[in-house]
């Protein structure tokens, strides 16, 4: 095997310039994404697209009868197509590492289409748990005014709204980009293999910019801000409420401590359901915030590259195993968090709970 001088920044074999992976070689990002991106994300996304579909299901059954009906089904929704780009993607990836040349379809150039509508299906959630979280924080700050503002069909209307943007944000990149036929020279055939124009880069500039950049930093910090509040909120009522004082003086006080339950305790029923909603919404809000810190961190890395020039996220350059590993960590967590929205609305909504239980028991 002809040796490699790798004692200068770039490397040089057979005339082709070689670059030097630093922290991360090439036999770690493989087994990273053979382990990960793969195996992982082909089974999390598997049972994303299985608990995704049983949440739509037992929603529509159940009737949208308020706004956060509206917003758990859309979620729901949104995770599921998701699920499936995802899971598609995970499975062009394993055809590439097994049978590269062998396909119709290049593996690489179909996933990377693929992850242009899987980013915006993402994107498409992020800004739903955004919307979740804000409304709940109203509905703590304001409990008897905020049926008047997050009503059953401006949520609808919003919602319909943000799916309607990320359709028109695909427009653009999809006619900068494709599948087109191909010789191969490696396969010693035609296939469908990638295509982009030279307007891409400006299109990449403005997604990574918005949806890559502002979108989970901003939703990430405006959900942690909400959650927070509701969190100390609940647990201000829950510690007046303990606090041992009874009669007509404690339904008042706890009205006015808690401020985020809508009701004193004349209205339990509608305080309880009031609260395990919140509650609902602030596991919702924090599986999310966990799993959108190694994009945040991804995204905010990216500022290195204005001091470090071969660290970029769309060049490849010497630290190109590094962000391989990186994105793929990222991709992983982005599955995480679609997948496991179904065992929250599971384990903190009793008749969520009943419904899918009557579900599986009329299917075996």
């Amino acid at each position: 095997m002809e040796a490699i001088n790798c004692i200068t920044i770039n490397c040089t074999q057979d005339n082709k310039i070689l670059y030097l992976n630093i922290l991360v070689n090439n036999n770690m990002r493989a087994l990273v994404i053979d382990i990960l991106f793969v195996g992982v994300g082909t089974l999390v996304s598997l049972f994303g697209i299985v608990a995704n579909m049983i949440s739509v299901v037992v929603y529509v059954k159940q009737g949208v009868n308020d706004s956060a009906t509206v917003q758990f089904l859309s979620l729901s929704a949104s995770d599921c197509v998701f699920s499936v780009l995802a899971a598609m993607s995970s499975v062009s990836v394993f055809f590439g590492r097994v049978r590269p040349y062998l396909t119709p379809v290049d593996p690489v150039s179909f996933s990377y289409c693929v992850a242009i509508t899987r980013e915006k299906a993402y994107s498409t959630s992020v800004i739903i748990i955004f919307m979740m979280s804000i409304e709940r924080c109203f509905c703590v700050a304001f409990p008897f005014t905020v049926k008047r503002i997050f009503s059953k069909s401006r949520s609808v209307k919003a919602i319909v709204c943000v799916f309607s943007i990320f359709v028109v944000f695909l427009i653009p990149e999809y006619l900068t980009i494709g599948l087109v036929w191909t010789y191969d020279n490696k396969a010693n055939s035609t296939r469908l293999m990638f295509w982009s124009s030279r307007d891409k880069a400006v299109i990449d500039v403005w997604k990574n910019i918005i949806l890559s950049g502002m979108l989970p930093v901003v939703s990430g910090i405006t959900t942690t801000i909400c959650t927070a509040y509701m969190i100390s909120t609940i647990r201000a009522s829950n510690t007046f409420r303990h606090s041992g004082i009874t009669g007509r003086h404690s339904s008042v006080k706890i009205t006015e401590v808690n401020n985020g339950v809508k009701s004193s305790l004349e209205k339990p029923s509608a305080q309880n359901k009031d609260v395990r909603l919140t509650r609902t919404v602030i596991a919702v809000a924090a599986v999310f915030i966990i799993c959108n810190i190694p994009k945040c961190i991804v995204i905010s890395s990216s500022v290195v590259g204005l001091f470090v020039p071969d660290f970029s996220l769309v060049i490849t350059g010497r630290y190109d195993n590094l962000i391989s590993v990186l994105l793929t960590i990222t991709f992983v967590f982005e599955i995480i968090n679609s997948s496991s929205t179904f065992l929250i609305y599971y384990a903190f909504s009793t008749k969520f709970k009943t419904s899918v239980d009557h579900i599986c028991k009329g299917c075996f």
